[in-house]
């Protein structure tokens, strides 16, 4: 799970702030890279709401890159043992995967806005974020 404050990392960052969805995609696969390693996976196949035709394309290409090229931290190598098809499927499927992705972000994006405030929707969400030792599932970015 992701978080980017758009308005900090463009404070922060300004004319190098990079495209927040770009950001988060490549935190999220740090992050399930190691979760598939530790578990000695290398199939995952990856599920993204359909938003239109320019928007699919251009997730795509960068999700493709990202495996292409890897990040700062995990190189290509690992992301070239992974088999991770990309899907997209229009919200109207109902497709559960989907579904539960979207009951997660609320409570989530209400607590990293508002970490003060009660939430026990993300009480229940929190119970269930990768922890796999030095590596979290959570990455709330800058």
């Amino acid at each position: 799970m992701v978080g980017i404050h758009k308005q900090h990392h463009r404070e922060r960052y300004r004319d190098h702030a990079r495209n927040p969805y770009e950001l988060a995609l490549t935190f999220a696969f740090e992050r399930i890279s190691h979760f598939l390693k530790q578990r000695s996976e290398s199939h995952l196949p990856v599920i993204a709401e359909a938003r239109g035709r320019n928007e699919d394309r251009n997730l795509e290409a960068v999700f493709y890159k990202l495996l292409a090229k890897g990040t700062y931290f995990i190189g290509a190598d690992r992301f070239n043992r992974l088999h991770c098809p990309l899907l997209f499927e229009n919200k109207k499927k109902n497709i559960c995967g989907l579904q539960l992705a979207d009951l997660c972000a609320y409570p989530s994006a209400r607590h990293i806005l508002k970490p003060e405030q009660p939430n026990r929707a993300f009480e229940v969400v929190k119970e269930h974020i990768y922890d796999g030792g030095n590596v979290k599932g959570w990455k709330i970015f800058p």
